[in-house]
């Protein structure tokens, strides 16, 4: 189906596989990219679940469907090869993303950092994040309350400091 990768850089994911479409190979592919079209500047895909090492599938055709993409990799030739990457993740290595300009960040780097508030009080770890009209919003799960809190990502608002280096993200934000 494709050729194994193996590589030290850090894989991003920006996407998803979904169910397969029609009986020629073609599967639903969900991106995670902003817009969703930058989805589309990579030509080489990494499939990665937690199974199995990444697998490399070169990207034959794009069409887009009622704001959906469906693709066809050039080593799928039917529905059944294609239901075995239902739910993978498409990702890319962090050398193929442009540089982003300072205080900005991807989402996969904030994920697992350490959120405080301005108080020192540890609200939990980023467990992931998502958007909505208004802003992007950070998830962060507290393991000692079991509360999860949603904070809105918005940068001299609610998110004061962002630290990659040490993983640290200051919030003004209450424990309440």
């Amino acid at each position: 189906m494709g050729q194994n990768y193996s590589s030290t850089n850090q894989l991003i994911i920006i996407g998803s596989i979904g169910a397969p479409f029609g009986i020629l190979g073609w599967v639903k592919v969900n991106s995670y990219t902003d817009p969703k079209e930058n989805l589309l500047k990579y030509n080489n895909w990494l499939l990665v679940d937690h199974n199995t090492d990444p697998l490399m599938l070169a990207v034959s055709e794009i069409k887009e469907s009622n704001g959906k993409f469906l693709v066809l990799f050039a080593s799928i030739q039917d529905r059944n090869q294609a239901s075995l990457l239902t739910n993978k993740k498409i990702a890319v290595t962090r050398d193929c993303l442009p540089k982003l300009a300072t205080n900005q960040y991807y989402w996969e780097e904030l994920i697992g950092c350490s959120v405080y508030n301005l108080l020192g009080q540890q609200i939990g770890i980023v467990d992931y994040l998502f958007s909505i009209v208004a802003n992007d919003v950070m998830v962060v799960k507290n393991h000692i309350n079991n509360k999860e809190y949603l904070i809105p990502y918005s940068f001299g608002n609610s998110i004061i400091n962002i630290n990659k280096f040490e993983r640290i993200i200051t919030v003004d934000w209450s424990l309440d």
